[in-house]
């Protein structure tokens, strides 16, 4: 059992949220208290709920986690800038906080005059300041510039200032989040030692925000992962760490692999319009009688894309920087604030007006207007208690399902079940054909619903929604016919000869994925259909990264490698490259078909056969053990040492 003298940070059931105003108007109104008389003028955003943390005197903590996961809220709840919403905190120790760059020094005062400013507001006399000034001088490494303005500092030498400044002072706890990012490896590295040195001599504490895991590692013993505002792992820095840059890879791999499969049977301009703006679909809960149903997650997902879940009521659910979230707009779509129940549970209410919905928006950066959404929907209510469960195409509404419980069934109320139906793919395409994407309808209410789907009353108790590799059950819902768009009409150059079907990566170990690591192998696979023959072929795929040829392997260059087709064949050709000579970095690929290639003249693309420009993605890693950028290129290099 530790003691309070052991500790220097004890959190427990930490919480802060923000209101969301739609205007200015109402935060001034809210200040004074004049609100009072109004309904849903703001909206709540939770950035961190239900945290627990405890840190020992003289741990290094890391914490790690995606944009706006709420790394930088907890920091300031930590310091002291912002209080907590909900939950105890207890911080022991002298606080110095690096947090962002530009606070905390005067841009009109020079570099010297900052360093006395600083001091002199913790405490310390002229004399003492004038003892350790030159040593803070001398680790930032700025002496032609000491006596000239901070606003003519970079942002390099303002965190070299500011940390210098900081750390002299010996704190309990030292909090940084990201302002070393600004400065060069040389000064990160000797801010790693001098922070080392601080928690073996004097015990200091440190958190430590950052992007890079190889900083993380170098420097914490201790890691904390936050995802949408929870405690999502905290153990060992290196398990932790890999376990999130995995999760990164999966996560980047699944999507690049569906834009990928999407470019190479269905590249429309609507496709490739996707490729820069999400497809959003908006599913809505309108309620028809009893009290509102309360819902908990709403999940989508179809093969070959990533489910994508919202857990309604949990910390930033109404964010919209994620792929789903939940929509509060206070005009068309309404929803209770989030609750927690004593299962654990988080979950929101639908409104009860007439006249609104409560929506969810599910964001895609790859969709295929054949596709058929699977949705699993964990809800509860009292007995009586219907809703139904609405889809926007971009025109109008469609009845998925009235939801609820039947008449016939008594269940308490905590009771969680689930409901599991199909979006049709020819809502899919409608809504893909309106526009390509869609933005948020300023009024949804005026239009016509459609109920053209049977009424689900099958219910099941819900085990573990959240268990992985478990997809619930789908409900058949009469499907209408669609029509697929003709795969063959829209590559950059297309002849009408011959076709590219599907382009995949793979592995040396069989395994489709866009991300390879330098000097592993890496496949290129083309299935191909000769449309009129016969014809000689030749493959080119070409490699580009920031606007150059990076590498590009022509199939005549080898014995035996043009292809004789005939017409109505199918094939496959594979470009094997051994030991990828390629350095870390996003690759876009271009697939070509050409009849042979006469390799004295460079105006040859418009004899393509097709050709898909830079259409497809690769990504490329550095192994785990190297961390320096070996550059662009990789050449098979030998070193060899001799006396002399």
């Amino acid at each position: 059992m530790l003691t309070m003298s052991e500790m220097t940070i004890e959190a427990e059931n930490l919480g802060k949220m923000y209101r969301l105003y739609k205007h200015p108007r109402d935060r001034v109104l809210d200040a004074f208290g004049l609100n009072f008389w109004r309904k849903e003028y703001f909206q709540e955003f939770w950035a961190i709920r239900n945290l627990d943390l405890k840190v020992r005197k003289g741990e290094r903590l890391g914490i790690i986690g995606k944009n706006g996961a709420g790394k930088s809220t907890l920091l300031k709840i930590i310091v002291g800038n912002v209080s907590a919403t909900e939950g105890k905190l207890t911080v022991n120790g002298r606080i110095q906080a690096l947090m962002e760059l530009g606070t905390g020094f005067h841009p009109e005062f020079t570099g010297r005059q900052n360093i006395s400013a600083a001091l002199s507001y913790q405490g310390f006399s002229q004399h003492q300041i004038a003892s350790i000034e030159e040593e803070i001088i001398d680790f930032a490494e700025l002496d032609e510039f000491i006596d000239q303005p901070l606003k003519t500092y970079s942002a390099g030498m303002y965190a070299r200032l500011a940390f210098s400044t900081a750390t002299t002072v010996e704190p309990d706890l030292l909090v940084i989040d990201e302002v070393l990012g600004a400065g060069d490896a040389y000064f990160a590295s000797k801010c790693f030692d001098r922070m080392k040195r601080l928690t073996q001599d004097s015990g200091a504490t440190v958190l430590f925000v950052s992007h890079d895991m190889s900083s993380v590692e170098m420097l914490c013993s201790k890691c904390l992962w936050i995802d949408r505002g929870r405690k999502r792992m905290e153990g060992p820095v290196l398990e932790v760490t890999k376990t999130y840059a995995q999760e990164v890879r999966e996560r980047t791999a699944q999507r690049v692999k569906a834009k990928n499969a999407l470019m190479s049977t269905e590249a429309s301009l609507s496709m490739r319009k996707l490729r820069e703006n999400p497809l959003q679909l908006i599913l809505c809960f309108v309620r028809v009688d009893g009290s509102p149903i309360q819902v908990s997650a709403v999940r989508l997902y179809a093969d070959g894309l990533e489910p994508i879940e919202i857990k309604v009521g949990a910390p930033q659910d109404n964010s919209t920087q994620y792929d789903g979230f939940v929509l509060i707009d206070n005009i068309f779509s309404v929803w209770d604030r989030p609750v927690e129940d004593t299962t654990g549970h988080h979950f929101r209410a639908i409104t009860t007006l007439a006249d609104r919905r409560s929506a969810v928006v599910f964001n895609f950066d790859g969709l295929s207007p054949s596709t058929n959404l699977q949705l699993c929907v964990k809800f509860r209510g009292v007995r009586g208690a219907t809703a139904r469960l609405e889809v926007y195409d971009g025109s109008k509404f469609h009845l998925i399902a009235d939801i609820g419980r039947p008449v016939t069934r008594i269940e308490a109320e905590n009771d969680w079940v689930k409901w599991t139906g199909t979006i049709r793919a020819d809502i899919v395409e409608n809504l893909m054909e309106v526009s390509g994407f869609i933005k948020f309808p300023t009024s949804l209410a005026v239009h016509p619903q459609e109920h053209n789907a049977q009424t689900l009353t099958h219910m099941q108790h819900l085990p573990e929604f959240e268990r992985e590799g478990n997809h619930p059950d789908t409900i058949s819902i009469p499907e209408a016919s669609n029509g697929v768009a003709n795969p063959y009409h829209s590559g950059e150059i297309f002849q009408g000869k011959v076709a590219v079907e599907k382009v995949l990566f793979t592995n040396a170990r069989g395994e489709e994925t866009p991300i390879v690591q330098t000097f592993d192998d890496l496949y290129v696979h083309i299935d191909y259909h000769v449309l009129k023959g016969p014809v000689a072929l030749e493959f080119v795929v070409c490699l580009h990264r920031l606007g150059i040829i990076a590498s590009q392997s022509l199939s005549g260059l080898q014995e035996h490698g043009i292809v004789d087709g005939q017409e109505g064949w199918t094939g496959r050709c594979t470009l094997e490259i051994p030991r990828l000579p390629l350095g870390k970095g996003n690759y876009f690929v271009s697939i070509g078909i050409f009849p042979p290639l006469q390799y004295n003249s460079l105006d040859t693309e418009k004899l393509a056969y097709v050709l898909h420009d830079r259409r497809y993605e690769l990504h490329v890693e550095e192994p785990e053990n190297i961390v320096i950028d070996l550059g662009m290129c990789r050449a098979r290099v030998r070193w060899k040492f001799s006396q002399r």
